[in-house]
């Protein structure tokens, strides 16, 4: 993460330092993740394997992508560049084993005659076509597939560690370790409390704005048929798929806010789902809670709590400044201020056009009941007219008791 590039003498040559490392977080820190995605480096997928034999590795999508780019600049010509590329693009995001046969078949048969494109497709066969080596970088095998297929997040992550907080690359171990438990920590902590507590907002992920779409495609009144209010405030949401299974999604009446949803989806993913997003639109006056991703469960053997544990569970006024806190407060106070108006102009305006509404409706009884048109209708039914008329004036009157 520090090196200036993958290709330095520390990732190059010392793999133990590598498996050292691993063992060190395995061990001291309980560290056994049930997956890994990797820059396409055999050294690393090595050394990972040594040290979690049962884990998956998985290779980032888009230097796959870059890798393979290379080799077909390599060894074809620049007018096939485009067409090979969206064929390997293709592959890459083969559903099935068939599909990619069907695809790699296709792609002999249109590129396979002329001798250079021929050995692109050795270099293909050799190094990644094999059975063993496409769980690291088909989508199919991926069973645990939970919609994130490069490590381009966290690249993003490392280039704004070294752009703001790193701008001398020549400093020494301690003093990297000093600054990352020091400032960086601390303005990552900051980040997070912030979008923790609603004051600063995180962009949606692809995947995030789907499930919103989702819930936004449905007609207003289809969405409120599918919602309806369950016990402490909380929400029962019907399923998508008209199977009859409700979700319940929990809510924070003091903070307004949604907490989580009962569904598959965000039990998987830690992540606000389309249930959400749907009582999120029916009651607009709702935030939704932002989180740091799926949490796993502890080794049986790590019953005692860890200073890490610890120091990520401290409540924010040990974390921030008192000042930041009252900022933090008042942006609170501000945005429920601010749903308390909207609500309030809604309902308003609600009552305005029922009001308007009803007049119109009167002027239509009107000139109906004083019209000089003949009734075309039975004693019996006007006689049932009456008394919805009695009914309908009863309750106009109650409304202004």
């Amino acid at each position: 993460m520090l090196c200036s590039s993958e290709s330095s003498y520390m990732i190059r040559n010392d793999r133990f330092l590598i498996k050292r490392w691993l063992n060190w977080l395995k061990a001291e820190c309980r560290y056994n993740p049930p997956k890994f995605m990797v820059d396409c480096s055999l050294l690393q997928c090595e050394a990972i394997q040594a040290v979690f034999p049962r884990a998956s590795v998985y290779f980032c999508h888009f230097h796959v992508a870059k890798l393979w780019g290379s080799y077909v600049r390599k060894y074809c010509k620049e007018r096939d560049w485009e067409r090979m590329n969206q064929l390997l693009k293709e592959l890459r995001k083969a559903k099935s084993p068939e599909e990619l046969e069907r695809s790699w078949e296709g792609f002999k048969i249109e590129f396979g005659l002329s001798d250079p494109k021929k050995r692109f497709i050795n270099y293909m066969e050799k190094h990644w076509m094999a059975i063993k080596e496409r769980p690291k970088w088909v989508l199919y095998v991926r069973e645990d597939y939970q919609h994130i297929d490069t490590n381009n997040l966290l690249e993003c992550w490392f280039r704004t560690l070294k752009r703001y907080h790193l701008e001398d690359r020549k400093l020494r171990a301690d003093f990297v370790i000093h600054k990352l438990q020091g400032a960086i920590d601390d303005d990552f902590r900051v980040q997070y409390i912030k979008v923790k507590h609603g004051v600063q907002h995180v962009k949606l992920s692809k995947w995030e704005k789907e499930r919103q779409a989702r819930a936004a495609r449905l007609d207003l009144e289809e969405a409120r048929s599918m919602v309806n209010k369950g016990k402490n405030g909380n929400f029962m949401v019907k399923s998508f798929t008209g199977s009859g299974e409700e979700y319940t999604v929990t809510v924070d009446v003091e903070r307004y806010l949604l907490r989580s949803c009962s569904c598959p989806d965000y039990v998987k993913q830690k992540m606000p789902c389309k249930h959400m997003y749907l009582v999120q639109r029916v009651y607009q006056g709702l935030t939704l809670e932002q989180h740091n991703g799926p949490t796993h469960t502890k080794p049986a053997r790590a019953q005692e709590t860890t200073d890490v544990d610890s120091k990520i569970a401290l409540p924010p006024e040990s974390i921030i400044s008192p000042h930041l806190l009252r900022q933090l407060e008042a942006e609170r106070a501000k945005e429920r201020e601010q749903r308390k108006r909207k609500t309030e102009e809604v309902t308003a305006q609600a009552f305005e056009n029922c009001e308007s509404e009803s007049q119109d409706l009167w002027k239509r009884l009107g000139r109906v009941v004083y019209g000089n048109r003949k009734k075309q209708c039975t004693l019996k039914d006007m006689q049932g007219t009456v008394e919805a008329l009695k009914e309908v004036v009863r309750k106009a009157e109650g409304l202004t008791d």
